[in-house]
């Protein structure tokens, strides 16, 4: 990251607030489509998949 910082002539805190604040700015979008895409992957196999929230209902009432 000190590289990274130095090679754009910015601090290190400053290279570390430039990331984060392109992390934060990414679309959501882009997130739904991901799932959206693996949705399509899955069914594509041909198999079943369950609903985990039953599932995870069970583990929390343990």
């Amino acid at each position: 990251m000190k590289q990274r910082a130095a090679a754009k002539g910015r601090s290190l805190q400053v290279e570390l607030h430039k990331i984060l604040e392109e992390a934060a700015g990414e679309n959501d979008l882009d997130g739904v489509k991901m799932a959206a895409d693996i949705r399509k992957k899955l069914l594509a196999r041909g198999k079943s998949y369950s609903d985990s929230v039953e599932l995870i209902r069970e583990d929390r009432e343990r």
